[in-house]
């Protein structure tokens, strides 16, 4: 596993008016918060998981030259310690994660695709959190002879 935010909160409940950030404090805006991103690379496949407080309604496309995906967390808000960050993955199928204040309700996260088949992108609970699954071509794995080698044979005198 590869933690790039290290970033953990408990549950915020929702009666809190006010967050400190450093030495200022900030009026609540009402958005979620988006304060953690992780990955994990396989053989091949890449996890990508990104914790919010709830689900939250989302926008997401493949785009090409370069080939990234995109996916917009709308009415959400990035965690300072989170702001214009760019994680490297560089495990064959992503080059980085960047993640950063699109708008002032969306966070988006680009995944910087280098050789990337097919993505899917879900939530799981307990806690909330967006997974963002891409899949690289499985290679076949090379077959290997079993048993003892085959014996040399010679021909002699044509036969």
């Amino acid at each position: 596993m590869q933690a790039f935010g290290a970033i953990r909160e408990p549950d915020v409940s929702a009666h809190l008016a006010r967050e400190h950030i450093g030495d200022q404090e900030m009026p609540d805006s009402g958005l979620l918060r988006v304060f953690d991103l992780r990955a994990w690379s396989g053989d091949s496949s890449t996890r990508v998981v990104i914790d919010v407080e709830r689900k939250v309604s989302l926008q997401y496309d493949r785009a090409t030259n370069p080939d990234r995906l995109w996916v917009d967390l709308v009415g959400t808000r990035l965690h300072p310690n989170l702001a214009r960050r760019v994680f490297p993955v560089g495990d064959g199928l992503l080059e980085q994660v960047r993640i950063a204040q699109n708008k002032d309700d969306v966070v988006r996260v680009v995944l910087d695709f280098k050789d990337v088949w097919e993505h899917q992108v879900f939530f799981l609970d307990n806690p909330t959190r967006l997974v963002i699954d891409v899949r690289g071509q499985v290679s076949p794995s090379p077959q290997v002879a079993q048993g003892s080698p085959p014996i040399p044979t010679r021909r002699v005198n044509g036969m």
